[in-house]
């Protein structure tokens, strides 16, 4: 009986050899498409300048705070006792304002990159799907599942190429 189970195994892991030796497998390097391809650099454009007047906000409100601490730093040695206090405690808010301001800004920016990531994936799998009934792949994967592979296996400039092609409205 064991010897049995033992000749179906080896069976089927021969088919399976000889049936993964005749898959053609194409990878792509999925950073490489993002910095290439037109969608990518739209993408980073895009939410660049959506957050560029919150960012100068902050700026703004960072240069305010810091003159604000430097004017207490300065004359607190001559303030009463209940004056710097009652200054502390405004820098202390206007410090914690400053620093939710700073993390519903990363909130944004994390919200926006999500929604655009979401669009770009769209774009991309277009592509990848594109690439795979042209070139005949059985599958491609993406190289951060792949430790290692031969050059010859990537199709990222054919994925680039597609979603230049795909984002110059051509």
């Amino acid at each position: 009986m064991k010897l049995v189970k033992t000749a179906v195994a080896a069976a089927l892991l021969g088919v399976s050899v000889s049936a993964m030796a005749n898959l053609d497998i194409g990878v792509v390097n999925m950073q490489n498409v993002f910095l290439q391809a037109p969608q990518g650099q739209a993408t980073v454009q895009t939410i660049k300048g959506e957050l560029t007047p919150q960012v100068n906000k902050l700026k703004q409100e960072q240069s305010t705070l810091n003159a604000a601490m430097a004017d207490f730093n300065r004359n607190s040695p001559t303030m009463t006792a209940k004056d710097r206090t009652a200054q502390e405690q405004k820098l202390a808010m206007q410090q914690q304002q400053f620093q939710q301001d700073v993390n519903d800004l990363k909130d944004t920016e994390a919200t926006k990159q999500q929604s655009a990531a979401a669009a770009f994936q769209s774009a991309l799998v277009a592509a990848i799907t594109q690439v795979a009934k042209q070139g005949g792949y059985d599958m491609i994967m993406t190289d951060q599942t792949v430790p290692y592979y031969k050059s010859a296996y990537d199709v990222t400039s054919q994925v680039v190429a597609l979603m230049s092609k795909a984002g110059s409205g051509n």
